[in-house]
């Protein structure tokens, strides 16, 4: 939504989205890190046409952000109904981690989807 900072990162050699259909389409990994429970459920969910239920099976989708745990929950479930895998992984550490490179990232999910989640 903030194509100012998408610009920024094209110009860095990232390759910006035409629209959702776009990310779900040609993404095999997809994080998220977003303010909240509702803006993640927006992006994945967003009554079953969100990006869980628009892109290719086995698209592995991390969510960093932190949100209600049983959402978190419903999402894997969500993840696991359309043939992708999902993981939880909330960061701590804030702009000062950040900048440091000394994020702590709590991963849950599948062991197997952590595994394969590993590049």
């Amino acid at each position: 939504k903030n194509f100012n900072q998408t610009s920024k990162l094209v110009q860095i050699g990232a390759t910006a989205a035409e629209n959702i259909e776009h990310i779900g389409m040609k993404c095999s990994y997809i994080i998220t890190m977003v303010p909240n429970t509702s803006n993640v459920l927006e992006l994945l969910d967003n009554n079953n046409t969100g990006l869980l239920h628009i892109s290719n099976k086995n698209t592995i989708f991390i969510d960093c952000s932190t949100i209600d745990p049983l959402i978190s929950k419903q999402l894997h479930t969500n993840a696991t109904d359309n043939d992708c895998y999902m993981l939880d992984a909330p960061v701590s550490g804030g702009i000062t981690g950040a900048e440091a490179g000394s994020l702590t990232f709590m991963v849950g999910g599948l062991d197997e989807t952590l595994t394969k989640a590993k590049v």
